[in-house]
């Protein structure tokens, strides 16, 4: 019953305040450019986290490696 009462108050809260993920490919895009992003209303930013994209980001060829 205690891992019940856990779990619902876990989606409560999720659900109160819920988070913002951006995914970036970062092979042509800067990865910076998701703290430009601010909510009009109250500026706060709308994205809890960055996340890379590219699996493939930087990779040698030559070096067979990223």
């Amino acid at each position: 019953m205690m891992l019940l009462a856990g779990l619902l108050s876990t989606q409560v809260e999720a659900q109160q305040n819920p988070q913002n993920f951006c995914y970036v490919e970062v092979n042509n895009n800067n990865l910076l450019n998701v703290g430009s992003y601010t909510f009009a209303t109250y500026g706060k930013q709308a994205f809890d986290s960055a996340i890379i994209f590219a699996g493939n980001i930087n990779y040698d060829a030559a070096k067979v490696r990223a």
